[in-house]
């Protein structure tokens, strides 16, 4: 149970301490950037936290009277209508370009729901928080933030856009593996008036089936951490515990996706060419 209540104070050290340890590239300098950061990023996660636990596992009891408090604020922050209000800060930094900034604040009550969900699940409970960061990197993040995978497919069946037209193989070879820097730094930020709207709408629309999914049991809970590095089929596989209706959500999440996305590219791929 230490474990549990600790785990906002493992999130505060990790905020200071990952930094010095992501600086360390041995044996990660010939992989590809993105795989790279996941890697170290994980490491220094399980080192950092690790170190923390046994420093604060030496004293429970102050750690659970300090942290006691903080549990019935942290379940409203996992309720639905706080995780729409997060979604859409998140949407906002992403076009603006301080997504990690935000995500860094967040973390420590993403973190504490991970261990609790954890902690219930190897009791024989049922998890309950299902507004965590495992909902938001399983199904909001299919292909990359705003779930841009079906953008990626429309993009390779309606584009006439030399520009566009060259940028097929390596965009949709990215959102297999859930990275779109590519089409966030090519398109989607350049060109957010046209956009804006669709990430917004997809995104908002992806957070309520998921979380309604999940709460009605169509769905289980995603609760284990999963490199993003993996395929988006895999991450709310290996997440739910091996749950196959988790990957019926995701089919059902990148389908919407396309269907909202390609109308509004297929308006863009036409202003470019009329240019």
């Amino acid at each position: 149970m230490e474990m549990i209540l600790i785990a906002p104070l493992l999130t505060l050290g990790n905020c200071y301490l990952l930094q010095g340890f992501r600086s360390f590239t041995y044996g990660t300098r010939n992989l590809p950037k993105e795989i790279s950061n996941d890697i170290r990023n994980f490491v220094a996660f399980v080192i950092v936290s690790s170190a923390l636990f046994l420093i604060f596992a030496s004293v429970p009891n102050v750690i659970i009277d300090l942290t006691s408090k903080i549990r019935y604020i942290i379940s409203y922050l996992a309720s639905f209508w706080a995780l729409l209000i997060i979604v859409l800060i998140l949407i906002w930094a992403k076009f603006n370009e301080v997504f990690s900034e935000i995500t860094a604040i967040i973390k420590p009550v993403w973190i504490y729901m991970f261990f609790m969900n954890v902690m219930l699940l190897l009791t024989g409970t049922n998890s309950v928080y299902v507004g965590s960061e495992m909902l938001v990197l399983s199904y909001l993040c299919i292909g990359g933030f705003g779930n841009t995978l079906g953008l990626s497919l429309a993009l390779c069946l309606f584009t006439k856009d030399p520009t566009l037209k060259n940028m097929r193989r390596n965009v949709l070879k990215e959102s297999i593996f859930n990275q779109n820097s590519l089409i966030l730094n090519e398109v989607l930020i350049p060109y957010k008036t046209y956009f804006m709207i669709p990430v917004s709408i997809v995104t908002v629309l992806s957070t309520c089936i998921a979380f309604f999914a999940i709460s009605f049991n169509y769905s289980s809970i995603p609760i284990f951490v999963i490199p993003e590095i993996f395929s988006f089929i895999f991450i709310p596989f290996l997440s739910t515990n091996l749950a196959i209706n988790s990957i019926l959500l995701s089919v059902g999440t990148i389908i919407l996706s396309f269907a909202i996305y390609a109308p509004f590219l297929i308006r863009f791929d036409r202003a470019l060419n009329e240019q």
